[in-house]
Parts: C-alpha cells; sequence; structure tokens
C-alpha cells in the first residue's frame, strides 16, 4: 500500500490515477487445493474482484 500511495501522490498532478485493491483471500483453484480444510464461504470470488476493477478502471472522475 505504500507504493501506491507514494505513486498517487507523485502522478497526482497528472490524468493518472492509482488505485489499490487489497481483497483478502480469494476463492480460487490453488487457494483450494492448498488449504481444503479452509471455509470457501469467506472467501471472495475472484469475478467480484475483476468487476470491481473494471468499475474503477471505467469510472469517470
Amino acid at each position: 500500500m505504500g507504493y501506491t500511495k507514494a505513486a498517487a501522490r507523485e502522478l497526482k498532478a497528472t490524468n493518472i490515477r492509482i488505485h489499490a485493491i487489497n481483497p483478502g483471500g480469494v476463492n480460487t483453484n490453488l487457494v483450494r487445493s492448498v488449504r481444503p480444510d479452509i471455509d470457501t464461504t469467506d472467501l471472495i470470488p475472484p469475478e467480484e474482484i475483476a468487476e470491481t476493477s473494471v468499475r474503477r478502471r471505467t469510472k469517470q472522475p
């Protein structure tokens, strides 16, 4: 997050916007295979992260 904040401050005067998405646990095949004991209902679906990313990229300032 530090790098993201620094980049946002540095690029504030330009039309470049910096955002970070830090979703926490994501319900992926890798997570399910490495941690079969984990309750996947607490994990975020990858599609939700993708939707957030698309909304951020297309939202006008």
